[in-house]
């Protein structure tokens, strides 16, 4: 993040990032600004931050823009994410695995909890859990649905 002040004029903020979480930025924080510029491969905003960036000097470069409520958990994992039976659903969360996501049989519950699941890797899971997935999951990378009765061994 850059910041510059020449000789009392606004400062220009640049943000160039991964994931910019945009949702809570205040009206007071934008107006200090002359200019902002962000660059980010996901953006999370809310509608009312969405309505603030038309009525200031925001330039947004980026691959996807979320539109989330406040409210929503970000989690990021990179390596192996498992979403086990055991798990109750829990506040909304937005998921980002990068690396593997393994579900297990039985998980439905567990997934009400997801409003989004993105794995920039491979997804694995059963097929009884894909109804669960549909609009939840978006997968760059290799999806395994194996049939509900089978058992997964280790590589080795």
């Amino acid at each position: 993040m850059k910041r510059g002040n020449e000789n009392g004029r606004k400062k220009v903020l640049s943000i160039d990032t991964m994931i910019c979480d945009l949702r809570t930025v205040s009206e007071e924080t934008l107006q200090s600004y002359e200019k902002i510029n962000i660059s980010a491969m996901t953006v999370f905003v809310t509608e009312r931050t969405q309505e603030l960036f038309h009525r200031y000097p925001v330039n947004l470069d980026a691959m996807a823009v979320e539109k989330l409520d406040e409210n929503v958990r970000l989690v990021e994992q990179n390596g192996v994410y498992k979403i086990t039976d055991q798990v109750q659903a829990g506040e909304p969360t937005y998921l980002t695995v990068s690396g593997q996501l393994q579900i297990a049989k039985g998980a439905e519950k567990a997934l009400e909890s997801y409003v989004k699941i993105v794995v920039n890797g491979k997804a694995v899971y059963p097929k009884s859990i894909e109804k669960a997935l549909v609009g939840k999951l978006t997968c760059n990378g290799a999806m395994t649905v194996y049939p509900d009765d089978a058992i997964l061994l280790k590589k080795s």
